[in-house]
């Protein structure tokens, strides 16, 4: 027995849950409250339609939690979803320290035409 836990949707977006996996599935859907329970002999092909199913009803602040069996629909909050930028590199040397260059300049990088070394010749 398969289950699936959907306790932050809404009532609307559940009964259509259980309506897109009763037309997708060849099993027989039983919704209970929030959770529906169906038979499937592969689990991953659950999990790949509740996938289906929150795209394409533009649900990206959801995501699905299996275990055992059991899926779990959860709701993300913002904070959760937006992504923390790395801080960049910063400067080991507070500033400049006299006779010690601290940055470098775009003119005084070094451009190279071809190769800092020449090709090997086999001598044979």
């Amino acid at each position: 027995m398969t289950k699936i836990v959907a306790d932050d949707l809404d009532k609307r977006q559940l009964e259509s849950l259980s309506e897109f996996l009763s037309s997708t599935l060849p099993t027989q859907v039983v919704p209970r409250g929030s959770v529906i329970e169906f038979e499937t002999p592969r689990p991953r092909e659950v999990k790949l339609l509740l996938h289906k199913f929150l795209h394409t009803n533009a649900l990206n602040q959801y995501r699905v939690l299996s275990h055992e069996g059991v899926f779990e629909i959860v709701h993300l909050k913002q904070e959760d979803m937006r992504m923390e930028r790395p801080e960049g590199l910063k400067p080991s040397m507070p500033g400049p320290i006299a006779g010690i260059p601290h940055t470098v300049k775009p003119s005084d990088m070094v451009e190279w035409s071809s190769h800092p070394w020449e090709k090997r010749s086999s001598k044979k």
